[in-house]
């Protein structure tokens, strides 16, 4: 695959517009300092946002195993190197990873430098420091593609990537590509710089915050409780003169309740409610408006915290709407959600793999074997019926000859699938393999075959009883 090249120089490939670029320069368009800063925000303090990328980003690293390599010379430096690197800056390397990703989700992509030690006369990987996105600059060559050192339309920089002090764009420093993690989310039309994951959720977290504001102010000023009194207004043997007629009417309980709760200043907001029915017993009890309004308020920001993450977590798995849903169906959507999870898995052990340690094992081993890349075993979930449903795929593959138990790389990968734990394979593990696995098929019993029989030569036609009856019958 090779760039066109066009007749009409003056119709350089390099500056045609694409999306993410700018008309004029060839380098990715770049967040604003204060975009940065937002989407940083929303990522680190919204409760609800960042509980959604760490669940995802906590479940993808999580299935990542042990490096395996047909080498077990390679595949063993390889994961001791990584143990090393735990015990020498006291952080695992899936933490460090984690950091990268968490930065790649709310930022659209994340930089990170490779720090290497020489160790017994072999280069080893002694860190991985992510890098701030405000500090990180992009630059592609004239055609597009982030390529090291080559020209861009810029003039008096190379293409690379660039790390600037923070609220300086002069004093900068390049980046070697080889030393550099390079991790990006949604890379469209050339936009190395990628797209937010947490972008979208911006205007429901201001509906959200403005949300809690009004419900704030509402129950302060509607949320003092309103103390109700109901009696009934029956007559007395007691009478007064009305001041504005001059007759005298007579005074009903009613009246004298009132009365004396006008002159009891410890009852205040209080009211009245007189009904006309005999025998009635009083009542009393109180309300507020915000009993009724606040629920209006609840269900609102609950739907604001479910549209932030509709598109990080699927929203049936976050709304309480999904409860009634078909098992079945929400069985197939989880399924749906676990390729997606796959996916991002696939594409970030892919970037481990061509940017770390296909590198290590060229830099430390000139062999033939060398070119083979490396790969990642695959861990699964700890749930009981999830480890027989593994272990029931396992013993299929085995059946049909896909993984061959005596094999030191399929040995290693089936024993982290059930995290067992890795161990090379010793020569005990082959004789009981030979003894328990391979043998007892070999005894095989063969019956019933000829022309009066119904089997094939080397394999068993059912159980020893129906044999046993079959031979009595001729």
């Amino acid at each position: 695959m090779t760039d066109i090249d066009y007749p009409d120089k003056r119709s350089a490939r390099g500056k045609f517009t694409q999306l993410g670029m700018h008309s004029s320069l060839t380098y990715a368009r770049r967040l604003p300092h204060v975009r940065i800063r937002l989407y940083e925000r929303l990522a680190k303090q919204d409760l609800t946002i960042k509980t959604a990328l760490n669940t995802l980003i906590d479940y993808v690293i999580s299935t990542i195993g042990d490096v395996t390599h047909p080498d077990p010379e390679i595949a063993d430096f390889l994961n001791t190197n990584l143990r090393r690197m735990e015990d020498t800056i006291g952080v695992s390397w899936k933490n460090c990873l984690r950091v990268a990703e968490f930065t790649k989700s709310w930022a659209g992509s994340s930089v990170s430098e490779l720090m290497f030690n020489l160790e017994f006369g072999r280069l080893t990987l002694a860190d991985i420091i992510t890098y701030h996105p405000s500090t990180i600059f992009i630059y592609t060559n004239k055609k597009g593609r982030l390529v090291d050192g080559e020209p861009t339309w810029d003039g008096h920089r190379k293409s690379g990537v660039y790390q600037t002090v923070v609220g300086s764009t002069t004093a900068e420093k390049k980046l070697d590509l080889w030393k550099v993690l390079y991790l990006c989310n949604e890379q469209d039309f050339g936009n190395y710089y990628g797209q937010s994951l947490v972008a979208p959720c911006y205007k429901w977290e201001r509906l959200k915050n403005a949300l809690i504001d009004l419900m704030m102010i509402y129950m302060e000023k509607a949320g003092h409780r309103l103390t109700w009194i109901a009696s009934t207004s029956s007559p007395t043997n007691q009478s007064r003169v009305n001041p504005s007629t001059g007759e005298e009417e007579p005074i009903t309980t009613f009246d004298l309740l009132k009365e004396q709760i006008d002159a009891d200043e410890g009852i205040k907001n209080t009211l009245m409610l007189p009904f006309n029915i005999d025998g009635a017993r009083p009542e009393v009890g109180s309300i507020s408006q915000a009993d009724i309004i606040g629920n209006t308020y609840l269900d609102a920001i609950g739907y604001s915290d479910q549209e932030c993450v509709r598109h990080i977590i699927p929203y049936f798995l976050i709304s309480d709407r999904s409860l009634g849903l078909n098992p079945e169906s929400v069985e197939r959507r989880m399924e749906v959600f676990y390729e997606s999870l796959e996916a991002k898995r696939e594409q970030l052990t892919a970037a481990l793999i061509k940017q770390v340690f296909t590198l290590l094992i060229q830099w430390n081993f000139n062999r033939e074997s060398a070119k083979v890349p490396p790969r990642f075993t695959r861990i699964y979930s700890d749930r009981s019926e999830d480890r027989v449903a593994t272990m029931q795929v396992i013993k299929g593959l085995t059946e049909i000859g896909c993984l061959n138990p005596r094999n030191d790389e399929d040995w290693k990968m089936i024993r982290q699938m059930v995290r067992l734990g890795g161990r090379q394979i010793e020569p005990d593990d082959l004789r009981f393999i030979q003894q328990v696995v391979i043998e007892p098929r070999q005894k095989t019993q063969v019956s019933d075959i000829g022309p009066n029989g119904a089997g094939k030569p080397g394999r068993s036609t059912g159980s020893t009883t129906k044999q046993i009856k079959a031979r009595d019958k001729r």
